[in-house]
């Protein structure tokens, strides 16, 4: 072979790994666009999973709602129509047992009759043997108090009665200006009976600006918030409500002096499904739903956490 020959040659392999060095770099480029676009195809489809599954559980949630909202209303109309009647009759007894409470003491003021049985012995003795038999002293001292207490409590009742069904009132399809504090004070009254045995409740409620958003909605966040709270606490603890003003922001905050939330799980608290508690004790789904609905008010929520200090709260909500 000459040296012709071997340089054509040598020319011709240089030609031919060129090639197969630009097909090979073509072919790993395409590869890469393909991974690429692999991966975000694979994103994309993972966002519009997690966006299905939260949406899924936010249908199952108002569903669940709806049924209960239904059902709360239906139980508090049972329950307001024959309380309502207990508290008008109490407050006609009342006027009776004071008008004859009244009576028998004014008859046994009359001079005639005292005298009668100052100047008979006999007389006067039965009398006494008589109201110390029936303890008249103390029926008379007791009976009102009685009365008065059994009307606090079917007004307590009442107040119960009325703040489920607001509770449970389905919201509009538009948003609605929303007194903060009412909405708290609210939620409160449907939670004090599970957590005042348990935890002193202190409310601080100086928020003087609504916003527009949906109460029902609103209660059932703080409502979950409260009820976290509560089980948060092994003891006697305290939990501390909030309302106030920052700027065009009206800020709630509910803190408790509980266990605290662990720092590895912080990050999750928000996922659905996601629950510290025992099976069967909680379904993992209230925070999620709770920061969908601030989402829904343009909001913001936050939560700071020391363990075995307590948990803080903290929602955000533009005022109108």
């Amino acid at each position: 072979m000459t040296t012709e020959d071997l340089q054509k040659r040598i020319a011709l392999l240089e030609r031919k790994l060129v090639r197969e060095k630009t097909a090979r770099a073509e072919a790993e480029n395409l590869l890469e666009d393909k991974a690429r676009s692999l991966f975000q195809l694979n994103k994309e489809l993972t966002e519009a999973y997690d966006t299905l599954k939260k949406q899924e559980v936010q249908i199952i949630q108002q569903e669940k709602m709806a049924s209960i909202g239904q059902l709360s209303a239906g139980v508090a109309h049972e329950i307001n129509t024959p309380t309502g009647f207990v508290i008008s009759n109490l407050e006609t007894l009342n006027e009776y047992v004071q008008q004859l409470l009244d009576y028998l003491n004014e008859f046994n003021q009359i001079p005639e009759i005292k005298q009668t049985i100052e100047q008979n012995a006999q007389l006067s003795q039965t009398v006494e043997a008589l109201q110390q038999k029936f303890e008249l002293n103390y029926l008379f001292e007791d009976l009102p108090e009685l009365i008065k207490d059994s009307r606090m409590g079917l007004n307590r009742i009442k107040t119960i009665v009325t703040d489920l069904r607001e509770f449970s009132h389905a919201d509009g399809k538009s948003k609605e200006q929303v007194d903060i504090n009412h909405v708290l004070k609210q939620t409160v009254h449907l939670v004090k009976n599970e957590i005042k045995h348990h935890a002193e409740l202190d409310y601080q409620f100086q928020s003087t600006q609504n916003i527009l958003g949906f109460p029902g909605k609103l209660s059932q966040v703080f409502l979950n918030l409260l009820l976290n709270a509560s089980h948060a606490i092994d003891k006697q603890g305290k939990i501390t409500i909030k309302s106030y003003d920052d700027n065009h922001l009206v800020i709630i905050e509910i803190q408790d002096n509980g266990k605290g939330i662990p720092p590895e799980i912080m990050t999750k608290i928000f996922d659905p499904f996601f629950s510290t508690k025992a099976v069967g004790k909680g379904t993992g789904l209230g925070l999620a739903i709770s920061q969908e609905i601030i989402k829904q008010h343009e909001g913001e929520i936050l939560v700071e956490s020391q363990m075995n200090k307590g948990t803080l709260f903290k929602i955000k909500l533009p005022s109108c």
